[in-house]
């Protein structure tokens, strides 16, 4: 599974923690979809429904990646290689529905404050996730949908993913070459 995958999955389950929903569970299913990248073909759901998308952006190019590698050598030579990577991204959470509002309040709060095992920064952590600051205050709008308005409120959450890969090799094999890259060069 690549970073995207996981950092979907983490989105999905931090905000099942926040609102009391097992992940399982065709209500959460249901009511927390990933955001359609096309335009085409996506699915209205009815304005009296609450419903949130969730839209993972990542940093353009080797932007803001971070690269650390350890190197250890054992006794009997083999040399055990761990590189780790970190990569920052931001999540999009759009509430629609008529507790839009309270939904995306709901979901900051929880997010900048509790840092509990089960809250959406706890379940995040499991994962390799990290929250990079505190996330902006939810923005309130209307949406027009046709000749009818939809109440939207979007909460924006930046984020770090931490990738850990191993390689082990003995003293004949040629080390993997690694360029070491920091957001400051």
């Amino acid at each position: 599974m690549g970073w995207y995958e996981s950092v979907r999955d983490g989105i999905y389950e931090a905000l099942c923690a926040a609102f009391g929903l097992d992940p399982d569970s065709q209500d959460a299913l249901a009511r927390f979809v990933p955001a359609y990248v096309e335009d085409t073909e996506t699915p209205q759901a009815p304005r009296n429904v609450n419903l949130c998308y969730f839209n993972i952006e990542s940093y353009s190019g080797e932007h803001g990646l971070n690269y650390i590698m350890q190197k250890q050598v054992a006794a009997n030579g083999q040399t055990k290689t761990r590189i780790a990577k970190s990569v920052p991204c931001s999540v999009l959470v759009t509430f629609y529905g008529p507790t839009a509002d309270d939904d995306a309040e709901n979901f900051w709060s929880l997010f900048q404050w509790d840092n509990g095992a089960t809250s959406p920064r706890g379940v995040l952590r499991k994962k390799g996730i990290v929250p990079i600051g505190t996330p902006e205050r939810p923005v309130s709008l209307y949406e027009v949908e046709g000749t009818y308005q939809r109440r939207r409120s979007d909460v924006r959450v930046n984020l770090a993913y931490l990738d850990i890969s191993e390689h082990t090799s003995s003293e004949v094999d040629t080390p993997p070459e690694v360029t070491v890259k920091t957001s400051d060069e």
